[in-house]
């Protein structure tokens, strides 16, 4: 997939570039999933919400596999959750 596109719905700037409203914006997906995290754009088409949607699922796995998860000291009252199951 090339990119996902988004059509900016307020001014913005990316990497430094002011970005006008009404502007198409064509980004990686999990790119775009940081910025649909905000109210300054929106899907182009709303077939590619899955696509963002598996980008994040897998960028936040990845995260979870490199940093591990964190557990509570041994005897803590509070018990791990694990959202990724």
């Amino acid at each position: 997939m090339s990119g996902i596109k988004l059509r900016v719905l307020s001014t913005l700037l990316r990497h430094g570039q002011r970005i006008e409203t009404g502007s198409i914006l064509t980004v990686p997906a999990t790119e775009a999933a940081d910025y649909l995290d905000g109210p300054k754009v929106a899907l182009l088409d709303p077939a590619d919400r899955q696509a963002v949607l598996a980008a994040r699922r897998a960028e936040v796995s990845a995260l979870m596999r490199t940093h591990g998860r964190q557990r509570p000291d041994p005897g803590s009252p509070w018990q791990p959750v694990d959202y990724l199951q």
